[in-house]
């Protein structure tokens, strides 16, 4: 692991390079927050097997992020190869169609990774090649007193329009009382076994849903907001997350032992152009 830390926070972020048991074929593996411990409150973050110390890599832990859609071509035969932005080369296992990592979970070659570090920062980069795309991938962790932001730069360096899709999966411990986070924005939430929003505007869990087995349920939100959130915490009250990017989608996520929501970001980058966005995480 890396450490990143000051006298309220340390950030415990794996090494792209050394720890590849905890990592597969969902997850961006460069940039990958594995803990965030507050120095008097303890860890302040979990994941859907927490507190197992090897969770299986599909379900990770902390506030892993990952890239949706492949570079380049991820129509191919069951045996082929398909590159997975931010992991590597995943082999295709399964003829689902389309192709998602939840069913092809063997990764044949992770990406490499150079990185650069000082106390409260930490940047990953990493170059990526499938077919006549390619891009350069660079993953930057900071720490500023009690605020962690973490920022992904994607350079298109092929010549050809790159579409991506992609999400934040911060897992935080659920409250006692049901209640998950307010969000900013205007939302609602589709009638559903699991979630409702109270007469104070708060996303809760039902306390008869049985949260073992997890659910997933998508908010209806308005178009072109950003994210805006206050996500309650037993440890310290609560978490404000938020984003510089629009949302594309904004789906929620948690079972008995952890709460995430889900920002979808989607963007088109044209040939030799640079994108970036941030999201921040105030504790």
């Amino acid at each position: 692991m890396f450490i990143i830390s000051n006298t309220e926070l340390k950030l415990s972020i794996i090494d792209p390079n050394a720890d590849k048991v905890l990592l597969g074929s969902r997850y961006c593996t460069g940039g990958y927050i594995w803990q965030i411990e507050d120095t008097e409150n303890g860890p302040l973050l979990t994941g859907p097997q927490y507190p197992s110390a090897t969770p299986l890599p599909f379900h990770g832990q902390g506030a892993p992020e990952a890239f949706v859609t492949p570079l380049g071509n991820d129509d191919v035969p069951v045996g082929e190869i398909v590159t997975v932005i931010g992991v590597g080369e995943v082999l295709r296992t399964s003829g689902n169609r389309p192709f998602h990592v939840r069913d092809n979970p063997t990764v044949r070659r992770f990406c490499t990774w150079t990185v650069k570090q000082d106390n409260e920062t930490i940047i990953m980069t990493t170059d990526q090649i499938s077919g006549e795309y390619a891009l350069t991938l660079t993953r930057r962790v900071s720490l500023d007193g009690r605020t962690v932001t973490s920022y992904t730069e994607v350079i298109n360096q092929s010549s050809v329009t790159l579409s991506l899709s992609w999400f934040p999966h911060p897992f935080f411990p659920p409250s006692s009382d049901g209640r998950c986070c307010r969000f900013v924005a205007d939302w609602s939430v589709p009638e559903n076994n699991g979630y409702y929003r109270d007469n104070q505007g708060c996303l809760r869990m039902k306390r008869e849903y049985p949260w073992k087995k997890g659910l997933f349920q998508q908010l209806e939100i308005s178009s072109g907001e950003k994210l805006a959130a206050e996500v309650q915490h037993h440890a310290v009250g609560s978490v404000s997350v938020s984003t510089d990017y629009q949302l594309a989608a904004l789906p929620v996520w948690a079972n008995a032992v952890t709460f995430s929501p889900e920002p979808y970001l989607y963007r088109v980058i044209a040939a030799g152009e640079v994108c970036g966005w941030k999201i921040f995480y105030r504790f």
